[in-house]
């Protein structure tokens, strides 16, 4: 039976990870996500305007969570260690540093950290607000707003509630 002191074997270990190409990064990365609402889906039968009543619904798009996009103003990288063979394989490289995988895994776990908030929700709360108010400026005296379709966070429901509605009586 052979064995190895474990202090040799991070050695050995720490030796081929400075000779091959392994990289360790420590960056700090900032980015954001929007919620969206496309109104350009609105048609004419996206309102069920009652005159009699005041009333009136308007069925919006889902609210969808955009694309990550990262900072590159705040975002920096803090260390970067290289090993031998990537720094000499570097040099005939155009972008030996290039950190660009790097990026593309920061906008993968901001876009799920996003999926992750109750963004979709807030987005669908201040929708709700800001079209209320326009059309009770327009005069009328109950407000509806219904978002129909699937969101991006419906995704995370079992159950599919893809309609998720918002009433908002003036006053309320």
């Amino acid at each position: 039976m052979l064995m190895k002191h474990p202090q040799v074997r991070s050695r050995t270990a720490t030796v081929l990870s400075a000779l091959t190409g392994l990289v360790a990064v420590v960056a700090l990365l900032v980015g954001t996500v929007d919620a969206v609402v496309d109104f350009r889906s609105l048609v004419g039968a996206s309102f069920q305007v009652n005159e009699k009543a005041r009333s009136i619904v308007v069925e919006l798009a889902p609210v969808r969570l955009g694309e990550p996009v990262i900072d590159l103003d705040a975002s920096h990288v803090m260390n970067r260690d290289r090993g031998l063979l990537d720094r000499i394989g570097g040099v005939l490289e155009d972008s030996p540093t290039s950190e660009a995988w790097l990026y593309t895994l920061a906008e993968e776990k901001i876009a799920t950290a996003a999926a992750a908030t109750d963004l979709v929700a807030l987005a669908e709360q201040n929708t709700t607000r800001t079209v209320t108010a326009m059309l009770q400026a327009l005069g009328y005296d109950q407000v509806e707003v219904r978002f129909t379709g699937p969101s991006s966070a419906a995704a995370a429901d079992p159950f599919g509630a893809a309609d998720r509605s918002a009433a908002s009586p003036v006053g309320g």
